[in-house]
C-alpha cells in the first residue's frame, strides 16, 4: 500500500478511504483485468466454447503482464470475478463432467492458461517472442550434444517455436483429455 500510495503521490493511509485493505485492492485488480474478457459465446459445442474462453483469458493476461503473478498465486473471490468462473464451470458441467471433475477441469484449464501466459509474458525484460526463442536456443546450443543428444536433435525445431501454436497445441491436448472423461453420449 505504501508503494501504491507513493506511485499515486498520496499517503498510503489515504488509500484506506477507498479500499478496506490490501486484499480488497488485489480483488479489485483481478476484477478490472477480468472485466476485459471477451464474452464466451452462449451457443456452440463445449470444445469451441472452452477454446474461446482460453484464448480470451490468455489475451487479457497478455495485456496485463504485471498482473500475472496475482493470477498465478491467488484465487478470485468476488462476485464479479466469480461470474467468469461460473461461465466456464457451466460449460464443463453441460459437457457432461461430474461435479468433482468440473472442479478439477477448471483448475487444470486455469493453471494451463495462466502458466502459458506466464511463460510467454512473465519475463520482466519484456523480450519479443523472437528474442525469447533466440536467447533460449542460443543457451541450449551451447550444451554438449554428446551429453544431451535429444536436446540437440530437437533444437532445429525449437528455432521455429511459436507461442500461439504452442498454446493451441497444449489446449487441444487438454480438451482431448477432458473429452476422454465425458460420458460416451456427451463426447464431441
Amino acid at each position: 500500500m505504501r508503494r501504491l500510495g507513493a506511485a499515486l503521490g498520496v499517503e498510503a493511509m489515504s488509500l484506506y478511504g477507498h479500499v478496506q485493505n490490501k486484499e480488497a485492492l488485489l480483488d479489485l485488480v483481478q476484477e478490472a483485468v477480468l472485466a476485459e474478457l471477451e464474452e464466451v459465446p452462449a451457443e456452440g459445442d463445449w470444445r469451441t466454447r472452452l477454446r474461446h474462453a482460453a484464448h480470451a483469458y490468455r489475451n487479457v493476461l497478455g495485456r496485463h503482464p504485471n498482473a500475472l503473478p496475482l493470477f498465478a498465486t491467488r484465487w478470485v473471490r468476488t462476485p464479479q470475478a466469480i461470474a467468469v468462473v461460473e461461465v466456464v464451470l457451466e460449460v464443463l458441467r453441460k459437457a457432461g463432467l461430474s461435479e468433482l471433475d468440473c472442479a478439477y477441469a477448471f483448475d487444470a484449464f486455469t493453471a494451463y492458461v495462466v502458466g502459458q501466459a506466464f511463460s510467454q509474458w512473465g519475463d520482466r525484460r519484456r523480450l519479443t517472442p523472437e528474442q525469447f526463442v533466440e536467447e533460449h536456443v542460443g543457451a541450449l546450443s551451447q550444451l554438449p550434444p554428446e551429453r544431451f543428444p535429444t536436446v540437440a536433435a530437437v533444437l532445429p525445431g525449437l528455432q521455429h517455436f511459436d507461442f500461439e501454436a504452442n498454446f493451441t497445441f497444449g489446449l487441444e491436448c487438454l480438451l482431448d483429455g477432458l473429452a476422454a472423461r465425458l460420458r460416451p453420449c456427451e463426447r464431441s
